[in-house]
């Protein structure tokens, strides 16, 4: 059994092993694809794009040697060598060691620039991406403001950080087929690398709207595809499956969503609300480690089998976490920001362990843990890009893939529970109609010893009851007494089953009411004997005659008046008749206990009754009614 188990273990690891390798194998084709060979190296801030062919729609990427200058806001373009004074700075990359040599600070102000040389004759309008500047920038062409992200200026006053992707309106060459680009760069608040620290763009202005439009496309459909399934978790817990890690992984995919839409390459949200530069910072930091923190919980019962202190332990270092980043000023927190992927990486690798290892407790384990790994590879790759400044359109399919494995599990273990409630739905009717028969069979085998005891105590009491002692009389009359309504019960059995059984058939006939109420008033009258109670029958002798089977209308009118009498100690029982509309309706009331709402609603339900000390002590299967 063991050595089966291992195989089991190790068959689920080489899929995840291929699995990754296959995630692997089709990011690196879509980084290859969007960023191909189009790069070119820029030398000491110039770039030379004369006989450039940009018909194939890509754009370019402007990596290489930009001129900068420290704690410049550039305004006018220098003519000549001697005025331009500058230093050359890698794009993309960190400015901390050219703007602040002596202690590597990224805190200050200074400009890029670019030249580029495009052909004169060409009328044609460009366009450049700027996916990320810290902490604000404002871009120039040839003089003119043509795009920004946040406010720059000389000190943090005058500034104000707000770092979103940003594409430029038309550029345009001059008549001699030059474009000088200055970037304006400000940054006191982020503690990070700095400045142009992702790779920008350059290309016809629709390539560049296309391309960014793609990318933001992407970005919101996987948004969408992302909020759907956590309300479709959701919906399945409220509905039934009440499973609390349909929970949890309900709000680990709500945490993934809003960490797609402001933390991805286009920071969808942020386009269009504007959060203090801090504020959001500290935030994608909770939210990464609230999804370690989700995904650890969304395998609790997994973990539980192993360990019972992990859960509390998690719990507790996540609010310290979220303590810590609510408080801890930015610098620190800057400095720490790589400990949030390292929580997501040990939340998925718990996860996807945990998974691994259990095989009865829950099923499709296995698709649950390539759904963590997926998201696990989409984060790392996140991390790479952030860290090497590579940008390409943005890339969907690791999320989408990790919620189609996550939304096969829900739907097959819903499948599953579907199944098995059919199931038992078919062995409990089976059960029901066995049930059935086994009363049917008991109630028509008790029939003929119980109407012996009848008879045979009804004999003696005519026979011999002048001569009985009084206690005699009174144990035989109880004799009687308790066989009756043990026969009234066998009767309510056997109707009860010959009902279920399907429409009984009507014999209808013209009937008297007022004789049959009064021969069952005859048939109850022992019932009455000992109590304070009347029955009062004002149907009247002339009450016409109506359509109805004879037998069960004696049988309803007996069940209720029965009912009427076992639950009223003392006062009237009173039956009455009307006509409507040529329907005839009989009328019992009674002055007995009563009904309260719940047990109104229940009446007509079999093996119902109302007051439970009421019926214990007069018996009964509570399916008179």
């Amino acid at each position: 059994m063991g050595h089966k188990r291992k195989r089991h273990l190790w068959i689920r690891i080489i899929s995840i092993i291929l699995f990754a390798i296959v995630l692997t194998s089709f990011r690196l084709l879509w980084i290859s694809y969007f960023n191909d060979t189009e790069e070119q190296e820029i030398t000491k801030g110039e770039l030379d794009l004369r006989g450039w062919d940009f018909s194939d729609g890509k754009s370019i990427t402007l990596s290489g040697e930009w001129e900068f200058h420290a704690y410049t806001m550039l305004e006018e373009i220098p003519t000549n060598q001697d005025e331009k004074n500058a230093q050359y700075i890698y794009v993309p990359g960190d400015w901390s060691t050219v703007l602040n040599p002596d202690d590597d600070r990224p805190f200050g102000y200074g400009s890029y620039h670019l030249r580029i040389y495009v052909d004169a004759d060409k009328d044609t309008s460009f366009s450049m991406r700027i996916p990320s500047v810290r902490s604000a920038s404002a871009l120039y062409a040839n003089g003119l403001l043509v795009g920004k992200s946040g406010e720059v200026g000389e000190n943090k006053e005058d500034s104000n950080a707000f770092n979103v992707p940003y594409s430029s309106t038309s550029i345009r060459a001059d008549e001699d087929g030059v474009i000088d680009l200055v970037l304006q760069v400000t940054n006191f608040v982020d503690p990070r690398s700095s400045g142009l620290v992702r790779s920008v763009t350059f290309g016809y202005e629709e390539d560049v709207k296309a391309e960014a439009e793609l990318s933001t496309l992407l970005q919101v459909v996987t948004g969408v595809i992302f909020f759907v399934h956590a309300l479709f978790a959701g919906l399945i817990y409220i509905v039934g499956i009440r499973d609390k890690r349909l929970i949890y992984f309900s709000i680990a995919i709500l945490v993934l969503m809003f960490i797609n839409l402001t933390g991805g390459d286009e920071k969808v949200l942020y386009q269009y609300m504007m959060l203090d530069y801090t504020i959001t910072f500290k935030l994608s930091m909770f939210m990464m480690f609230f999804l370690s923190w989700s995904l650890v919980h969304s395998v609790g019962d997994q973990i539980e089998t192993v360990t019972k202190k992990l859960l509390p332990v998690y719990t507790i270092l996540f609010v310290i976490a979220s303590i810590v980043i609510a408080f801890l000023p930015m610098d620190y927190l800057a400095s720490a920001s790589n400990f949030t992927f390292s929580a997501v990486f040990i939340g998925a690798t718990i996860t996807t362990v945990a998974l691994l290892r259990s095989r009865k407790s829950f099923q499709g384990g296995i698709w649950i843990a390539l759904s963590v790994v997926a998201m696990a590879s989409h984060f790392i790759w996140w991390a790479l890009a952030m860290g090497t400044g590579i940008k390409v359109v943005y890339y969907p399919f690791d999320l989408i893939i990790a919620i189609i494995c996550l939304a096969g599990v829900w739907f097959k273990h819903y499948h599953q529970m579907h199944v098995e409630t059919g199931n038992q739905a078919i062995r409990l009717q089976k059960a029901d109609k066995e049930k059935d028969e086994f009363l049917a069979n008991t109630s028509h085998e008790l029939r003929n010893p119980l109407h012996s005891i009848l008879n045979m105590s009804q004999g003696v009491l005519e026979r011999e009851g002048a001569s009985l002692q009084k206690e005699s009389v009174r144990n035989l009359e109880t004799v009687l007494s308790v066989s009756r309504r043990m026969s009234f019960m066998l009767d309510e059995l056997l109707e009860m089953t010959s009902l279920k059984e399907g429409k009984p058939t009507l014999q209808l006939q013209p009937i008297s009411l007022q004789a049959m109420t009064e021969g069952v008033v005859d048939m109850l009258y022992f019932m009455v004997e000992g109590k304070s109670v009347q029955i009062v029958n004002h149907i009247p002798p002339r009450f016409p005659l109506v359509m109805g089977d004879e037998n069960y209308v004696i049988q309803i009118i007996f069940n209720l008046l029965h009912n009427a009498v076992k639950y009223t100690p003392s006062g009237e029982i009173t039956i009455e008749t009307s006509i409507r509309n040529d329907i005839a309706s009989i009328s019992i009331t009674d002055t007995g206990i009563g009904m309260d709402e719940e047990t109104i609603r229940t009446i007509f339900e079999a093996y119902e009754q109302g007051n439970k000390e009421e019926s214990m002590l007069e018996g009964g299967f509570g399916l008179g009614l």
